[in-house]
């Protein structure tokens, strides 16, 4: 479970586990696709672990072996966002939802659907991830033998999911 930091609580919080298909998540507007700048920014997003184009955020994931946990809270707006305990960030993009309702999730469909309490607009996606480094370590020294020939290898992985988090605060964009 995603640690939650403290203050005003936030006006909606929903959680996702997934295996990240391609090794990468996206925040875009529910009904958006194929936005321009994409490639370039999926490119910068692997070297910066997020990148924005005005309609979606990519955030690369450390690996795509094992699930990693998203924590998505709205805020509404007027709240200083503190990096919480232990996490790195935040990393903020301003990104645009025309309809009101974010998608996070792969492009392989495992996603949630967010209604904005806020409705359609520009807001502030605040990107804090822990875990990542810890995680790519313990699955390098994970025994390459019984890990792909073995028949436990769900069981070696078990204790590594949701090991890599990442906590995103969506806030609509104050004028």
């Amino acid at each position: 479970m995603a640690h939650k930091p403290a203050g005003t609580p936030p006006l909606f919080e929903q959680e996702l586990r997934l295996v990240p298909d391609y090794k990468f998540f996206t925040i875009r507007d529910g009904f958006s696709y194929a936005v321009s700048g994409a490639d370039n920014a999926l490119d910068a997003a692997r070297a910066n672990v997020a990148a924005a184009t005005p309609l979606e955020v990519f955030v690369v994931c450390a690996q795509g072996l094992v699930q990693v946990h998203v924590a998505v809270h709205q805020h509404s707006g007027d709240e200083h966002r503190e990096p919480p305990t232990g996490w790195q960030g935040p990393l903020d993009f301003r990104i645009s939802f025309p309809t009101g309702e974010a998608r996070i999730g792969d492009a392989t469909g495992q996603a949630i659907s967010v209604p904005l309490t806020s409705g359609p607009g520009a807001y502030v996606v605040s990107l804090f991830h822990r875990g990542r480094e810890e995680t790519t370590q313990r699955l390098a020294v994970l025994p390459h033998d019984e890990f792909v020939h073995g028949t436990n290898s769900d069981e070696l992985l078990e204790p590594l999911h949701a090991l890599e988090q990442y906590y995103l605060v969506l806030a609509p964009e104050m004028s």
